[in-house]
C-alpha cells in the first residue's frame, strides 16, 4: 500500500512539473510574441518620426527669416528626443508586461492537483458483517464514486443547473454562463453563478475563495488548461466529488449519505434533483435548516432539466410530487470502544 501511494505521490509530482514546464514555455511563447511586437512598435516609431521630421524639415528649408527657421529647428531636435524617449518607454512597457504575464503563469498551481482529493478521504469502519460504524475524516468528509456508477439523471440535474453548455465549451462560456446569469440574476431574481462546471472545480480544489479579478483570471486560464488535460467525463466525477453540499458533507457520496442515509448509486429522480441544487448556496438551500428554499431549489432543477429535455412532463410531475424522506444526520457511534480502538491504531500509524 505504501509503495502503491508513494508511486500516485511520484507521477502527481511528475505530471506537476510537465505541466510547469509547458506553463513555462508558454511564458517563453509570449515573451517571443512580446518581442516581435517590441520590433513592430519600433518600425512605427521609427516611420512616423521620419515623416515627422521630413514635414518639419521642409517647413524649416522653407522659413526665410532666422527667428522661424531656429523655431523649426528646435521642433525638430524636439522630434527626436520624443522618439527615442518613446521608443524605450515602449520597449519597457513590453519587457515588464511579459515579466508579469510568465510570473504570474508560472504561479498558477497544476491542473494535476485536482487529482489530490484523494489525500482527504474519509476512513469508514465496518463490523464484519458490513455494517458501518463510524466514519473517520479531519474537516472535509468524502468518499469518491465514479461517475459510470450515478444515475444518468444525476449527471443530468448537476449539468441542467450548473452548466447547460457543458460538454459544449472549453472550459468558459462567455454567453453562455456569464451573460445568462446575469439576465437571470437581474431580470428572473434567480440564484445563478456564471462559472463553469469546470471553473467551479477549480476554484474549490485550486484556489482561495476570494472574489478578485486576479482569483477570477486565474480561475479562466485554469480552466482552459484543465479542459485540455481532462475529458468532460472525468471533470464532471471530479467536480462530483469535490464541490461542498453543506456541513461536513464532500462530494456527491457523503451528501446523499448524510441527507438521504442512502448511496448516491440509489438516488431517486426527485432526490437527485434536491442534492444538485445544493453546490449553489449549500447553507441556503439546506434541507435541514431550510426545507421550504431546498424543495424550491428542487423544482427549478426539475423544471431546468424538462427544458433541457432531459425528462418528460410525466416524470417532471412525478418527481415534483415525491415525498423527500430527508434524514436527520446520524451522530451516534456504534461499538464505541471497538471504534475509538480502532482509531487510536491509525493515529498511531498515520498521524
Amino acid at each position: 500500500m505504501e509503495y502503491t501511494l508513494l508511486f500516485l505521490v511520484r507521477t502527481c509530482i511528475i505530471f506537476g512539473n510537465v505541466i510547469i514546464r509547458l506553463l513555462g514555455l508558454l511564458g517563453q511563447l509570449i515573451l517571443a510574441v512580446l518581442a516581435v511586437l517590441q520590433k513592430l512598435l519600433s518600425y512605427l516609431f521609427e516611420k512616423f518620426f521620419k515623416v515627422a521630421s521630413s514635414v518639419l524639415w521642409f517647413f524649416f528649408k522653407r522659413s526665410r527669416s532666422p527667428k522661424k527657421r531656429f523655431l523649426t529647428l528646435n521642433y525638430v531636435l524636439f522630434f527626436y528626443r520624443v522618439k527615442y524617449f518613446a521608443l524605450g518607454f515602449a520597449i519597457a512597457i513590453i519587457i515588464l508586461m511579459g515579466n508579469m504575464v510568465t510570473q504570474f503563469i508560472n504561479q498558477l498551481p497544476s491542473p494535476a492537483q485536482l487529482e489530490s482529493y484523494r489525500a482527504g478521504l474519509s476512513t469508514h469502519l465496518y463490523s464484519r458483517d458490513g455494517k458501518l460504524l463510524y466514519e473517520v475524516f479531519r474537516e472535509e468528509n468524502r468518499t469518491p464514486i465514479k461517475l459510470s456508477s450515478l444515475p444518468r439523471y444525476l449527471k443530468e440535474a448537476t449539468i441542467s443547473i450548473e452548466d447547460k453548455e457543458f460538454y459544449n465549451h472549453g472550459g468558459i462560456s462567455l454567453f453562455g454562463g456569464v451573460l445568462r446569469a446575469f439576465k437571470e440574476n437581474l431580470f428572473e431574481s434567480k440564484l445563478q453563478g456564471g462559472s463553469t462546471i469546470t471553473q467551479q472545480l477549480v476554484k474549490s480544489a485550486l484556489l482561495t475563495p476570494e472574489r478578485t479579478i486576479t482569483r477570477k483570471i486565474k480561475e479562466m486560464i485554469l480552466a482552459l488548461l484543465v479542459e485540455r488535460k481532462y475529458t468532460k467525463d472525468e471533470i464532471l466525477e471530479m467536480y462530483l466529488n469535490q464541490v461542498p453540499y453543506g456541513g461536513t458533507a464532500w462530494g456527491i457520496e457523503e451528501a446523499s449519505r448524510m441527507y438521504l442515509h442512502k448511496s448516491a448509486t440509489k438516488l431517486s429522480l426527485s432526490e437527485a434533483a434536491l442534492l444538485a441544487g445544493l453546490p449553489q448556496a449549500p447553507s441556503l438551500y439546506s434541507p435541514y435548516t431550510n426545507p421550504k428554499a431546498a424543495k424550491a431549489r428542487q423544482a427549478q432543477v426539475l423544471s431546468q432539466m424538462l427544458k433541457e429535455r432531459y425528462i418528460t412532463k410525466l416524470q417532471y410531475q412525478k418527481a415534483i410530487q415525491a415525498k423527500l424522506n430527508v434524514q436527520a444526520p446520524k451522530s451516534q457511534i456504534k461499538a464505541p470502544h471497538f471504534v475509538f480502538y480502532v482509531k487510536q491504531l491509525l493515529e498511531q500509524e498515520y498521524g
